[in-house]
C-alpha cells in the first residue's frame, strides 16, 4: 500500500510544552495503527528547534515503534514550503495557540488539516470543510480523523482546497493591512466629529 505523509510543525518552545506535543502527536499515530489497522504511515515533524533530544527515546518508546518517524532539525522559513508540498495531511494538536500560523500555511498550501480544537485555530479551520477540530486530550480523535483523511484521496482533495480558498478569502495580508487602515480611517473620522467644548 502506498505510505501517506502526515505533516507537523513545531516551534521553539519550553522543554516541558516540546515533549507534551511531541509525545501527543505521536501517541495520535499510535491509535491509528492500534485502532484502524491502516498500513504504515510516514510521520514528518519538522523541529525548528529541536534542541531536547533527551525526549526522543520517550517519544518514540510512546508509539511502541509502529510508525516511522523523521525528525528534520531546524527548517530554514524559506524552505517550509516544500515540506508542505510532500505532505498528504497536516496535523497540528497543539493545546496552546495565538494565531495558529502554521495551521494557516498548511491551509494555504491546500493541505487538510487536523488540529486542536483550542484557542483560535477553530477561526482558521472550520471543522468538517477544510478538516477536523479535536480535543487535544483525546489522541484516539486525531487518530479517527487522520484514518479517515489517509484513506480518502477525494475527502483530502475537497478539503484542501477549502482550505486554501478560504486562506486566500479571509487571510491574506493584504486584506489585514486593508481592514486595519479601516480602522484607522474611522476612528479619525469619528474624532473629527467629536464635539468641541465651547465650539459655536
Amino acid at each position: 500500500r502506498i505510505k501517506r505523509l502526515t505533516l507537523a510543525l513545531a516551534r521553539k518552545t519550553a522543554k516541558s510544552d516540546l515533549a507534551q506535543n511531541l509525545i501527543r502527536d505521536l501517541k495520535s499515530m499510535r491509535a491509528l495503527w492500534n485502532v484502524l489497522y491502516l498500513a504504515l504511515y510516514v510521520f514528518l515533524c519538522i523541529w525548528t528547534a529541536l534542541n531536547y533530544p533527551e525526549h526522543l527515546s520517550t517519544a518514540i518508546t510512546v508509539t511502541g515503534g509502529v510508525v516511522s518517524v523523521i525528525f528534520t532539525g531546524y527548517v530554514p522559513e524559506a524552505e517550509k514550503a516544500a515540506y508542505y508540498n510532500l505532505a498528504d495531511v497536516f496535523l497540528f494538536p497543539s493545546a496552546m495557540e495565538g494565531f495558529g500560523l502554521a495551521v494557516g500555511e498548511a491551509m494555504s498550501s491546500g493541505l487538510p488539516v487536523v488540529a486542536s480544537n483550542r484557542g483560535s485555530i477553530p477561526e482558521l479551520l472550520v471543522d468538517g470543510e477544510g478538516g477536523f477540530l479535536c480535543d487535544p486530550e483525546q489522541p484516539e480523535t486525531f487518530a479517527a480523523r487522520l484514518g479517515l483523511l489517509l484513506s480518502d484521496a477525494a475527502l483530502r482533495e475537497k478539503f484542501g482546497r477549502a482550505n486554501a480558498e478560504r486562506v486566500d478569502r479571509l487571510f491574506r495580508w493584504e486584506r489585514c493591512a486593508r481592514e486595519t487602515l479601516g480602522v484607522y480611517e474611522s476612528v479619525l473620522e469619528a474624532w473629527r466629529r467629536r464635539p468641541v467644548p465651547g465650539g459655536g
